[in-house]
């Protein structure tokens, strides 16, 4: 397939028991997500640990995201301090997973999604929106305006291949017109 997927195709819809078939059949080449979408995402849904949404088009089932909340972590200066000291007690919308099927990627899924995502996070008023991105996503994710909270893990590969990136939702602009057209 090629060109991007027309957002108002896709369906966006809480995790139920009835997508037991749906999750069996997804694959998104990540053996460790197309796992937590088979065998844990529903129970961590009803348990109230995290929450999965699913996305469909038609009655094809081509992604997921899983959201939690977190604490902030940022990088720390000499002093051992995070560089913004307001940030270091705050929480935060965690993407804990995120994932398109391998038959659907690359046609703007997960931009979409990442668009419900900050509007979600908008609608429950939490300014952070926080994930670990896999290496090579990296660059995807910071395209979208999310930044690196570690410097480091962003410039070389770790053991264990995430960088850790924010997105900070808070508009100064909007707060500029509030007061200045009242």
């Amino acid at each position: 397939m090629c060109g991007k997927i027309n957002p108002e195709t896709l369906h966006f819809r809480p995790i139920t028991e009835r997508d037991f078939d749906s999750c069996q059949g997804f694959s998104c080449n990540n053996t460790s997500m197309d796992s937590f979408l088979k065998q844990e995402a529903y129970f961590r849904h009803i348990s109230r640990e995290a929450s999965t949404t699913l996305f469909f088009i038609g009655e094809e089932l081509v992604g997921y995201f899983t959201l939690c909340h977190k604490k902030i972590q940022l990088d720390e200066d000499d002093s051992g301090m995070p560089n913004d000291d307001s940030l270091k007690h705050r929480d935060s919308l965690d993407i804990a997973r995120i994932a398109i099927s391998e038959t659907r990627q690359n046609l703007g899924i997960g931009e979409v999604a990442l668009r419900l995502i900050i509007q979600l996070a908008y609608i429950i008023n939490e300014r952070y929106i926080t994930l670990d991105a896999l290496f090579e996503k990296r660059n995807w994710y910071r395209k979208l305006g999310f930044k690196p909270a570690i410097q480091e893990e962003y410039q070389k590969e770790n053991e264990l291949s995430l960088v850790y990136m924010y997105l900070d939702v808070y508009d100064p602009k909007l707060l500029d017109d509030y007061f200045e057209n009242p």
